[in-house]
């Protein structure tokens, strides 16, 4: 092809034609440019091409550890749930000047006010796609956005656990250890241990204005941590209905592959 335009020129200079030269040689030019520009858009199509299929599946991934966090935070929401009750059927006890409740009573509703689960949602490809060039990809500023959004939540919620968690080393537990026999809490949780000779009446701790005040504290961060893990939950499902809007797509094939 190149000695056929090559003999052209030639011809046309031998001719002395040379303003159908000069229209040859622009004729040529824009011909270059031509290809030069068609091959940059094919270039520029594939990288796109590329670049949106990685985006389906930083999205997939997201999506994926979403719906992971979605079913956790719902069941350490329920725990919390029954902590909160828990302490708040307590303190309705110690405010009676006569106690009806039984000691096997108190304490079963005691294991569940007792209890402090830890919230650690998944956050690994979450960190990873803030954290890098990743997050580049999402052609989606509102998702963009609601991922940063989110982060920020699981980290203030954190913040608010270890406030919480702090309570529980420093106040609660210690507590527990020195005016009840937690001996009493693993009977309670099925295990095989004999039962405690050191007796505690629960009518004693009832009565007790330091065991009102431990409860007050539980019921106090357990309706924090309720705050910290429905603001998450809430963030969690408008995310999953951001890609389920904008990535069908990505959606339908997580839905394919469980």
């Amino acid at each position: 092809m190149i000695k056929f335009f090559r003999r052209i020129r030639q011809q046309l200079l031998h001719e002395n034609k040379l303003r159908k030269y000069l229209l040859y040689a622009l004729g040529e030019i824009f011909l270059v440019v031509i290809g030069i520009l068609i091959a940059l858009q094919l270039n520029n199509w594939n990288e796109s091409r590329i670049d949106r299929k990685k985006e389906r599946q930083v999205v997939q991934n997201i999506y994926t550890e979403l719906d992971q966090n979605l079913e956790y935070s719902q069941n350490i929401l329920a725990e919390i749930e029954k902590r909160t009750l828990s302490a708040t059927t307590l303190m309705e006890h110690t405010s009676r000047e006569v106690q009806t409740i039984t000691a096997s009573t108190f304490d079963s509703i005691m294991i569940q006010a007792f209890l402090f689960p830890p919230y650690t949602p998944i956050k690994a490809d979450l960190e990873r796609v803030l954290g890098s060039e990743q997050i580049d990809l999402i052609t989606s500023t509102e998702l963009q956005y609601r991922l940063s959004d989110y982060k920020t939540s699981i980290d203030e919620a954190a913040l608010y656990y270890r406030y919480a968690e702090d309570d529980f080393k420093l106040l609660i537990l210690p507590y527990f250890m020195k005016n009840y026999p937690l001996k009493t809490l693993l009977l309670e949780y099925g295990l095989k241990v004999p039962p405690s000779r050191h007796k505690t009446l629960h009518t004693d701790l009832l009565a007790s204005r330091e065991f009102e005040n431990i409860l007050s504290v539980i019921f106090a961060d357990s309706v924090g941590q309720l705050q910290v893990i429905n603001a998450n939950l809430n963030l969690i499902q408008s995310i999953k209905d951001l890609i389920e809007n904008q990535y069908p797509s990505v959606v339908s094939r997580t839905d394919g592959q469980s």
